[in-house]
């Protein structure tokens, strides 16, 4: 058994970060490094994890065998996503998902993880298995996990491969996943429960450290649901929007993440 063992994360496709505060969460997941060629995200990567070096260029960059325990590939969606090109991993982004192989074939990390939409179902998804195939892995039946399941006001369905050495499989599978999902999923529901609760209470005027309220000289109003992520009139608005529509929120990276340290822990 390996309880309390903390596990090394590349988080590849990094974003704005969705996987690392799920990490961060864990207790027991460190991320150590990221990978991400957007300057709006690097920059709000450097603010919210100024410890964790975050690199580029994923073509550029070179994996290290053994060094990471778990890796996150979110690769572009833009082929996948049905709000996309629906083109599938024909598309130049998407096709970044071979970059994520040859780093899955180069590190050999205990655990390789892929987040997408759901639309990869018709657009790419035998492929990605093909590749986990050809890289020596298995994996966990893919789960789709709406960000609503977890109690987020929007839907955002992403489904998620958990994959691992074929040497683990006989021992990983023979726990099913879907198995522990509805008390995963409740645990997060009731994580973000209590989110809103303390948002309602500091609209009450008490301090939670928490408030939906946006002063504006001496004047203050409470934020509307859209206004959560980025406020009208503020400069960068749609830049911040665009990179919270390609986040996986950490609800459901968590979920993610609950079920690679329960495998783990499996020795």
């Amino acid at each position: 058994m390996f309880i309390n063992t903390e596990l090394t994360h590349l988080d590849s496709f990094a974003g704005s970060g969705g996987f690392t505060v799920a990490a961060e969460q864990t207790g027991r997941i460190k991320t150590i490094q990221a990978i991400d060629n957007d300057p709006d995200a690097q920059l709000v990567w450097c603010g919210n994890f100024p410890n964790i070096p975050i690199f580029g260029d994923i073509k550029d960059f070179r994996g290290e065998r053994g060094k990471y325990d778990i890796i996150t590939c979110g690769f572009p969606c833009t082929g996948t996503s049905n709000a996309g090109t629906k083109t599938g991993l024909a598309h130049p982004e998407s096709a970044l998902w071979r970059e994520g192989i040859r780093l899955l074939i180069e590190c050999r990390p205990r655990f390789f993880v892929v987040e997408q939409p759901d639309g990869v179902v018709d657009r790419g998804l035998r492929a990605i298995l093909g590749g986990l195939r050809m890289a020596g892995y298995s994996w966990d039946d893919p789960q789709i996990i709406k960000a609503e399941e977890c109690g987020a006001g929007h839907r955002r369905p992403r489904l998620f491969i958990i994959s691992y050495p074929n040497e683990q499989s006989g021992r990983y599978q023979q726990t099913r996943w879907p198995q522990q999902m509805r008390e995963m999923v409740e645990r997060a529901r009731a994580s973000q429960q209590w989110l809103r609760v303390a948002i309602e209470r500091a609209s009450d005027g008490r301090y939670h450290g928490l408030s939906p309220r946006l002063v504006q000289g001496s004047r203050s109003r409470e934020l509307k649901p859209a206004e959560y992520s980025t406020v009208k009139d503020t400069p960068g608005r749609i830049r911040a929007r665009y990179l919270a529509g390609r986040a996986v929120t950490p609800a459901q990276a968590r979920i993610v993440f609950d079920r690679v340290l329960y495998l783990h822990d499996l020795g």
